[in-house]
């Protein structure tokens, strides 16, 4: 009866999992946005190069770089992989930080 009383504690809580799984979905969707905020940052900028009339430079291919690297971010997110999808935030970012240096 001990040995039976004493497994008892060792029972994973219902309520941990449950948090767990929202604290994912949570990074999930914090991600998405960050990823999104990004990627729509990235497209406002290359149609205000576009429509300006000015030539497509290295900057404007950059900027399409980082609005790749931010899309994919998005889908990485979606799928559970937020590791990746934190790189691909940043390396995105990074990449909008250096076209604005070239441009």
């Amino acid at each position: 009866m001990d040995e039976l009383r004493a497994s008892f504690p060792s029972q994973p809580d219902p309520g941990f999992a449950r948090q767990r799984s929202q604290q994912a979905r949570s990074a999930r969707v914090g991600l998405m946005a960050a990823g999104a905020l990004v990627a729509l940052v990235c497209l406002v900028v290359i149609v205000g190069q576009l429509s300006s009339g000015t030539q497509v430079g290295v900057g404007t291919v950059v900027y399409g770089l980082s609005l790749a690297s931010a899309g994919l971010s998005v889908e990485l997110a979606r799928r559970g992989r937020t590791r990746l999808a934190m790189m691909a935030i940043i390396l995105a970012a990074a990449g909008a930080s250096l076209a604005d240096a070239l441009s």
